[in-house]
């Protein structure tokens, strides 16, 4: 267990990327229903639509946080600033 923990986050996204095209070469139709012998069939458009759904739900929270989490850095930064903070910004 402790040679797990010691391995870098690098070096487990490599593992991951290879594990996936790993898996996909050994399984190339079973998610779009080219390969009659996979008991499972599912249509690629509805894999391609959910990944399409869920890249608009990130992009539109994304939208939405990043200027907060820009006014959050900044607010307690200029509070922090000296007694002529006021007159530096106008």
């Amino acid at each position: 267990m402790k040679v797990l923990q010691k391995i870098p986050l690098l070096a487990w996204i490599v593992i991951a990327i290879l594990g996936g095209v790993l898996i996909g070469s050994l399984t190339p139709g079973l998610i779009s229903g080219i390969n009659s012998a996979a008991k499972i069939s599912i249509p690629t458009d509805v894999v391609v639509q959910i990944f399409v759904s869920f890249s608009t739900i990130f992009s539109a929270f994304l939208s939405f946080a990043i200027p907060l989490i820009i006014i959050g850095f900044i607010v307690p930064g200029i509070g922090s600033l000296a007694q002529g903070a006021g007159k530096m910004l106008g």
